[in-house]
């Protein structure tokens, strides 16, 4: 429900008149549905205009529903996220009890939360490991080194892997002719 006439792209006057039913009971009208372009990844139609209201309410449902969007929900913020591109297309912050959506940022911007979300990371090499396989010290150790607060722990050494990458036969090889035994 938006309250600004100035968000809508294109309209659509009503042949009925509709009304919306508020929490307090009161019942205001709707004067015309349309399409609002927040930004190129942002776009919601049959969007309500109620110029009674003050602020303008977003459904979450039709926000995922005419976008291919993800919603990321945080302590105090929320990240849009375009799931089509994996990036950042949006950043809402909690301000009295709701979601205020900010500017979006620039299209430059990568897939990973901005600097300000992250507080530290952990990287347990033992879990990784067990889920995606052996990667290098050096990159774990150059995954400490970015300004990112990383810490690694590793509390195993991976029994398995060096006697799989051996190359020797763990058995002698013995051929025997079969047919021999049934001369």
């Amino acid at each position: 429900m938006i309250y600004s006439p100035l968000l809508f792209e294109s309209i659509v006057v009503l042949k009925i008149q509709s009304k919306v039913h508020l929490p307090n009971g009161e019942n205001v009208p709707i004067v015309f549905t349309g399409t609002i372009k927040f930004s190129p990844d942002i776009i919601l139609h049959n969007a309500l205009y109620v110029p009674s209201f003050n602020i303008n309410l977003i459904s979450i449902s039709r926000l995922t529903t005419d976008n291919n969007v993800g919603l990321f929900f945080l302590h105090t913020k929320c990240i849009l996220q375009d799931l089509s591109k994996w990036r950042i297309i949006g950043l809402a912050e909690a301000e009295s009890g709701l979601y205020h959506i900010h500017k979006p940022p620039d299209q430059s911007t990568k897939c990973l939360p901005p600097r300000s979300l992250i507080k530290s990371c952990t990287v347990a090499t033992d879990l990784w490991h067990l889920c995606l396989g052996h990667i290098p010290t050096s990159k774990i150790t150059l995954l400490s080194k970015t300004n990112l607060s990383v810490t690694i722990t590793s509390n195993s050494i991976c029994e398995i892997c060096p006697l799989a990458k051996k190359n020797g036969c763990p058995f002698p090889c013995i051929w025997i002719n079969p047919y021999r035994l049934f001369n």
